[in-house]
C-alpha cells in the first residue's frame, strides 16, 4: 500500500496486487495509483486526479502453449498534457518438439488516435544445420489531430510486413537467404480532401548472406572472416530497385602479450560494395588497442579506430558509411572495491579536435556506503564544469540516506542539492521523505510492504521518488 504527501503536486495512494495459482500455473500483478491534486496543482494544470493502473497476467495451459497479458491506462497527468492513454496487449505461443510458433496483439488508443497490430511468427528446425523463420506483421494506425478545432486533419495508415528467413549452418559456413517486403499506405486527410500515398520501405526480395567461420592461414595466430552478401533491393526511400554486392574480409582480433604488464590487440577490416547501376564503394577500417598495466592498482589504454570510405551508394537510406579517424585514452587506478579513479578523453584526427576530459572517483568506505565524484575539463576554453556529488550510506540500522548535488566552482557552492531519506519500520513499513533544493519541494511517503525487504514501486510515474539506480537500502 502507498500513502504519498507530494508539497507541490498532492497526495497519493495506491495498491499493488500480486496473486498466483496453487499449482503455479499461473500468477498476475495488478497495480494502481491515483494522485489528488491540490489547489496549487488544479490551478496549474486544471487535472483534479491523476489514475495510474496496470494489470499483468501468466499463464501455463500444457507443456507447449502459454499465454501472457498485460493492459495499462494512464489517465491524464498532472505533469504533462498527453491525453488518457489505454493499451493493452496478448501473446500465446506453442513450443514443439522441433518448432516454435508466436501470436501476438497489441491494440493502444491515446485520446483520438488508437492503433492496432498483431504478429505471427513461426520457427522451425528441419534438421540441426536448416532452419526457417517466418513472421508476418500487421498494423493499423489512426491519428487525429486538433479534434473539435477548425484545423482538424486526420491520419490513416495500414502496413503489412513480411519476412522468410532460411539458415543453413554447415561446417566451413553460414548461409541465410531472406526475402522482406513492406506494403501498405497512408491517408492523410485535411480540410475535407484526402491524399494517399504507399507506405515507404525497403524489399529485399531476396537477400543472401553467406559467412565463413573464422580460419588461419599457416601458423599465423591471426582469425580471418569472410562474408559475401548478394541481393536485390526495392530502396523506397532513395525511389531506386537494384542489384547490390558487398564483400566483407576480417583479420583479427588478434591478442599479443609483451612481457607481464602489456597488451596489444588488433583488427583490420575492408570491405567493397558493388551496385547493379554501376557505383561502387569500398572501405578500410582498423582498430588497434595498447593497454599497459602498473602494477596491480593502475592500467591505461591507447583505443585507435580509422574508417576511410571510398565511392558512392546510391542507397544511402540503407548502407551509409562515414569515415573517422580517432584515438581513445583511459586511466584506471583502483585498489580492489574501495576506490576507483577513472580519467577519459579522446582526440579526433580527422577534425583535430580534442575531446572533454572526463573524471571519475568512485570510493566505497563500507560495503553499504558510496560516494562517487563526477567532473569534466574543456580544454577550449570552458574550463571545469560543476563536480557531481552522489553519497549513499547508512545512518543506524532502520535509516538510509542518499544525496544528488553538485559544486559550482564558479559559483562557490552546492546546487541542485536533494536529500532522499529512508526509514523502515520492523521490515514492514517504510517512510520515505525526499526534498529537492531547485523546485523547494518537500515530498514525503509511506509504503506497507507486502513481502519483507521487498519494497514495491510508487510515485507521480509509477516509480519511486527516491533515486534507487544509484544506492537502494
Amino acid at each position: 500500500y502507498h500513502f504519498d504527501i507530494y508539497q507541490k503536486a498532492g497526495i497519493g495512494v495506491g495498491v499493488d496486487i500480486y496473486f498466483a495459482r496453487r499449482d503455479g500455473l499461473g500468477s498476475g500483478e495488478f497495480t494502481i495509483y491515483d494522485l489528488h491534486s491540490n489547489n496549487y496543482q488544479f490551478e496549474q494544470t486544471g487535472v483534479r486526479n491523476s489514475l495510474n493502473s496496470n494489470l499483468t497476467l501468466q499463464r501455463v495451459f500444457s507443456h507447449h502453449v502459454t499465454f501472457s497479458a498485460n493492459a495499462s491506462y494512464v489517465s491524464q497527468s498532472l505533469l504533462t498534457t498527453i491525453p488518457p492513454t489505454l493499451s493493452a496487449n496478448v501473446n500465446v505461443a506453442h513450443n514443439g518438439a522441433r518448432s516454435t510458433t508466436s501470436y501476438g496483439a497489441t491494440v493502444t488508443s491515446t485520446g483520438p488516435s488508437s492503433s492496432v497490430g498483431g504478429i505471427i511468427n513461426h520457427n522451425i528446425a528441419f534438421s540441426p544445420i536448416f532452419s526457417e523463420n517466418v513472421s508476418l506483421q500487421l498494423q493499423y494506425n489512426n491519428s487525429v489531430f486538433g479534434a473539435g478545432t477548425s484545423f482538424e486533419s486526420s491520419s490513416y495508415s495500414r502496413s503489412v510486413l513480411f519476412m522468410n528467413d532460411t539458415h543453413y549452418s554447415a561446417r566451413a559456413v553460414d548461409a541465410d537467404l531472406v526475402i522482406s517486403t513492406d506494403h501498405g499506405e497512408t491517408s492523410d486527410t485535411l480540410n475535407g480532401m484526402t491524399s494517399t500515398q504507399p507506405v515507404i520501405g525497403l524489399q529485399k526480395v531476396p537477400e543472401l548472406t553467406v559467412r565463413s567461420r573464422p580460419f588461419s592461414v599457416g601458423s599465423l595466430r591471426l582469425p580471418i572472416q569472410l562474408s559475401l552478401v548478394d541481393g536485390v533491393y526495392d530502396d523506397g526511400y532513395n525511389n531506386i530497385t537494384t542489384a547490390r554486392y558487398e564483400l566483407n574480409g576480417q583479420a583479427g582480433t588478434a591478442l599479443y602479450r609483451i612481457g607481464d604488464s602489456v597488451t596489444v590487440s588488433g583488427l583490420v577490416g575492408i570491405r567493397q560494395d558493388i551496385y547493379g547501376t554501376g557505383d561502387e564503394r569500398g572501405a578500410l577500417n582498423e582498430q588497434f588497442s595498447l593497454q599497459k598495466f602498473f602494477g596491480r592498482h593502475a592500467d591505461n589504454t591507447l583505443a585507435y579506430q580509422m574508417q576511410s570510405v571510398r565511392g558512392y551508394t546510391p542507397m544511402p537510406a540503407y548502407d551509409l558509411l562515414t569515415g573517422f579517424d580517432q584515438i581513445n585514452e583511459n586511466l584506471n587506478i583502483y585498489n580492489g572495491s574501495a576506490y576507483r579513479f577513472t580519467a577519459t578523453t579522446n582526440y579526433d584526427f580527422k577534425n583535430k579536435f580534442l575531446g572533454s576530459i572526463n573524471y571519475q572517483l568512485n570510493v566505497a568506505p563500507s560495503p553499504y556506503s558510496n560516494v562517487l565524484l563526477g567532473d569534466s575539463y574543456d580544454p577550449h576554453g570552458t574550463g571545469y564544469g560543476p563536480l557531481a556529488i552522489t553519497l549513499s550510506t547508512p545512518i543506524g540500522r532502520d535509516d538510509y540516506l542518499q544525496f544528488l548535488g553538485n559544486y559550482d566552482f564558479k559559483l562557490h557552492g552546492l546546487q541542485g542539492q536533494n536529500y532522499f531519506l529512508t526509514h523502515t519500520v520492523g521490515d514492514c513499513y517504510q517512510i520515505r521523505l525526499a526534498y529537492r533544493q531547485a523546485l523547494h519541494e518537500f515530498d514525503v511517503s509511506f509504503a506497507l510492504l507486502a513481502f519483507p525487504s521487498q519494497a514495491v514501486n510508487f510515485g507521480l510515474t509509477g516509480s519511486s521518488i527516491l533515486p534507487q539506480s544509484f544506492g537502494s537500502p
